[in-house]
């Protein structure tokens, strides 16, 4: 496990993770910016009301993207049934 020093908002966090230090940082500049175009749209300043609004930004938009690629996963396993199906019966 590794220990990576990031900066979220002004903060610097210690992040134990196993994912490599490019992707920890990668990910965290990620947030650090998303987090920064929440807080120029709200009124309210506050680091724990910003960080909150976009993890539920985030969340629902992985919510979506998890739901769309069921229904792509679903929708090729229906295609590979009929496939099997019109390969069989020749």
């Amino acid at each position: 496990m590794d220990q990576v020093k990031v900066s979220i908002l002004g903060r610097e966090y210690i992040i134990t993770t196993k994912e490599d230090r490019a992707r920890t940082e990668q990910v965290a500049d990620f947030l650090n910016q998303y987090c920064k175009q929440v807080g120029q749209k709200l009124s309210s300043k506050s680091s724990i009301n910003i960080i909150t609004l976009a993890a539920l930004h985030i969340a629902n938009d992985y919510l979506k993207i998890k739901e769309e690629y069921n229904k792509l996963v679903r929708k090729i396993e229906n295609k590979a049934v009929e496939l099997d199906q019109v390969l069989t019966n020749d």
